[in-house]
């Protein structure tokens, strides 16, 4: 299921992906909260064309998302992302209960 623009909200139990987040470009935000169950959660993105997910690389500081986690687990990260759709991934999880949550944050879309 698409979400547009401003937030979307997914509950992981299992591995898999949240719900997809078209973003159009600027700040997204992403913040993630509850137990991983030992897996590891990945922001990825594609191009609306593309079926290929791939990992998101913030623009302008060339950070990823990829982090490792356990129980009771609060992060939340802004990555300057171009126009793409985007997801919070998890693998390799035993028995998670992840919130996640994909939000844009700039008061304006980027162009182009």
């Amino acid at each position: 299921m698409a979400v547009s623009f401003y937030k979307t909200e997914t509950t992981l139990a299992a591995d898999g992906a949240s719900d997809t987040h078209v973003h159009n470009g600027g700040v997204v935000s992403v913040s993630l909260q509850g137990d991983f169950g030992g897996g590891t959660v990945t922001l990825q993105g594609r191009l609306e064309s593309d079926g290929t997910w791939g990992t998101v690389t913030d623009i302008l500081t060339g950070n990823t998302l990829s982090i490792a986690g356990s129980d009771n687990v609060l992060y939340t990260g802004e990555y300057n992302v171009g126009p793409c759709q985007l997801r919070v991934n998890l693998a390799g999880a035993a028995d998670p209960d992840l919130r996640v949550q994909i939000a844009h944050t700039d008061g304006d879309r980027m162009t182009g």
